[in-house]
């Protein structure tokens, strides 16, 4: 967007224009509604220029409702997920207490009915990923069973990597790892062991002393994994 605005201030705002409706295309396919809503406000500056509005600018502008209604979904999702994950990490005597009284309220939550239907890949990965940790903070083995194998199938499938970021990806696949071990599915744990250790390696993204965190958890659920293998079959 720093382009966009420099363009628009040397008064060029054909250029201008052009960049936009190429952020605004990209930020389509990747359901990134917080792109397009600041696209949306340089269409209005340029609204107020001397271009000539075509029919690919004035879309943008029309589509500002549906954008903003869209992205209050997702960041209620996200909402929803960092109050889920918090209550995981309650320390001190209420911990019980106050965790399953979040987990309630985020499954009684309207975004959350079995029947709403999900906009898109992104809330889909929101909503797995909430119900998942709710039945971890509830001890409630099948709910978090239920949101297993979609969660699984979304971080596996290449096309959601356009959404997830890599400490994102990083932080299902270890949660993935910790159910796995739990249903003593030891194939699937150590799949999810590599496709962490994987993604680690080669991201560009996750500064090292995070890595060095992550490595260090694959190295403690090896040794889960370990204990529990012989466990299971003594």
């Amino acid at each position: 967007f720093h382009s966009i605005m420099i363009l628009y201030r040397k008064g060029l705002y054909q250029n201008c224009a052009k960049m936009i409706k190429q952020v605004v295309k990209l930020a389509n396919k990747t359901d990134d509604y917080i792109s397009i809503l600041r696209a949306i406000e340089y269409v209005k500056y340029l609204n107020q220029s001397t271009i000539q509005f075509d029919a690919d600018l004035e879309n943008i502008l029309l589509a500002e409702n549906d954008i903003l209604k869209q992205q209050q979904i997702v960041s209620t999702y996200q909402l929803l997920l960092t109050k889920i994950k918090k209550a995981r990490y309650l320390t001190g005597n209420m911990k019980q207490k106050d965790s399953v009284n979040i987990a309630m309220y985020i499954i009684n939550h309207e975004l959350m009915s079995t029947n709403i239907q999900l906009i898109n890949n992104l809330c889909k990965q929101l909503y797995h990923e909430t119900l998942f940790l709710c039945g971890f903070v509830l001890q409630d083995f099948n709910l978090s069973k239920k949101h297993f194998k979609p969660l699984q199938k979304l971080v596996d499938e290449p096309i959601n990597q356009k959404f997830l970021n890599d400490y994102q990806h990083t932080d299902i696949l270890k949660q993935l790892i910790r159910f796995n071990i739990i249903a003593k599915d030891f194939p699937s744990a150590h799949r999810n062991l590599l496709k962490t250790r994987k993604l680690i390696h080669e991201s560009k993204q996750i500064n090292q002393s995070e890595k060095i965190a992550t490595l260090f958890d694959c190295y403690n659920f090896e040794m889960d994994l370990m204990i529990n293998e012989n466990n299971f079959i003594n």
